[in-house]
């Protein structure tokens, strides 16, 4: 592979951003220590979101054609960059193992209660594998069909569960207090958006360079209404009751019942949601295999990320059976351990990277007056 045949259009880089953002978010309870007010969460998390994709995309701009790893390099050198691209590696890495993890609890929890999760695992591991290696052009065009059918069931759901609504779910606003409030944003601003960080090492793939910072405006936008949308349903269906719900979205979707015709579809639902988590799982695996391949020098980076995609593959799922061996195990980890991790990732690395090679720029512009 190289990046001139590979391309991707700004509708394809939309979608899969749009989809790595919510495709194992939507399942799982969003900004829970605020009980009802969650969507206050949601709704102050989005601006920050939009924040730090701002600063990813200026990042992307400031150096085109440069992936995360090739940055770092050109900000700290060649060997603090690397171990830059080594702990992005793992930083990717562990978040495949999360989000892998988030779809086989739900399937095994309530659609295949039977199966063993080691199958679950590989049965969609295997899918990722064969995406990845058929290049970013090929998950990025599924992601646009997935993020379609998302978008449909949601308005379905929202139109079916009119009559199970009670806007006085949502009262009394913000009686929680906003410290849990303010909380709930900071750790929905992390997780999921400030994830987007590692599609840093798919921008150089876009064929419009300058689109980065509109499309990322518009994709971060997009994703963070989808979740509003949903965690508003959610509490609108099930009020205080919503923050003792293992998955409140999937419990919702149950209440679908019209005149003993239309019932059921929640399986649907997890359908949809799985194929949401393959999005974010064969991303994870992609940007892995990639950084580690810029990361040892890899003359021809598209042959060593193809052939480093099955051993990482093989590690995730197996780190996948032993990282986390209960639900409430990682519902513990991702909502009150990994917003925090997260951040030198999200947040501080970033900003680093952006204020070095702005000082830089500014040297050799100096230096390139006085001569």
């Amino acid at each position: 592979m190289s990046r001139s045949v590979e391309r991707i259009s700004s509708s394809e880089i939309f979608s899969l951003l749009v989809m790595f953002c919510i495709g194992s978010t939507l399942i799982l309870p969003k900004g829970s220590i605020a009980g009802h007010d969650s969507w206050l969460s949601v709704l102050f998390a989005i601006p920050v979101g939009l924040l730090v994709a701002q600063l990813y995309a200026a990042l992307s701009q400031s150096h085109p054609g440069l992936s995360l790893v090739e940055i770092g390099q050109q900000a700290f050198g060649v060997w603090v960059g690397r171990f830059l691209g080594l702990l992005y590696v793992w930083y990717s890495f562990h978040l495949g193992t999360i989000a892998l993890k988030s779809m086989e609890e739900i399937t095994r929890t309530v659609l295949l209660p039977q199966t063993p999760a080691l199958v679950i695992d590989m049965g969609m591991m295997l899918l990722c594998v064969w995406v990845v290696k058929e290049g970013i052009e090929v998950l990025s065009r599924c992601s646009i069909m997935i993020l379609g059918a998302v978008i449909l069931f949601l308005l379905g759901s929202l139109l079916l569960l009119g009559k199970d609504m009670d806007i006085n779910n949502l009262k009394p606003v913000a009686d929680v207090g906003w410290k849990k409030i303010t909380e709930g944003t900071t750790k929905i601003s992390i997780f999921p958006f400030g994830e987007s960080v590692l599609l840093l090492m798919i921008y150089p793939f876009l064929n419009q360079k300058r689109e980065s910072k509109k499309t990322a405006f518009w994709a971060i936008l997009t994703a963070g209404v989808l979740l509003l949308v949903d965690d508003l349903r959610n509490i609108l269906v099930f009020g205080d009751l919503m923050k003792n719900i293992q998955y409140p979205s999937y419990s919702a979707i149950s209440y679908i019942s019209i005149s003993d015709f239309l019932e059921r579809i929640e399986t649907f639902g997890i359908l949809v949601w799985v194929f949401g988590s393959f999005v974010k799982v064969s991303a994870c695996l992609y940007v892995s295999a990639l950084a580690l391949a810029q990361t040892i020098g890899s003359r021809d980076v598209g042959k060593a990320y193809r052939f480093l995609t099955i051993p990482l593959a093989i590690l995730l799922v197996e780190m996948t059976q032993f990282l986390y061996r209960s639900h409430a195990e990682l519902t513990h980890f991702a909502t009150k351990v990994w917003p925090w991790y997260s951040v030198p990732f999200c947040v501080l690395i970033p900003f680093l990277l952006y204020v070095v090679l702005k000082i830089k720029q500014r040297t050799k512009k100096a230096h390139h007056s006085a001569e």
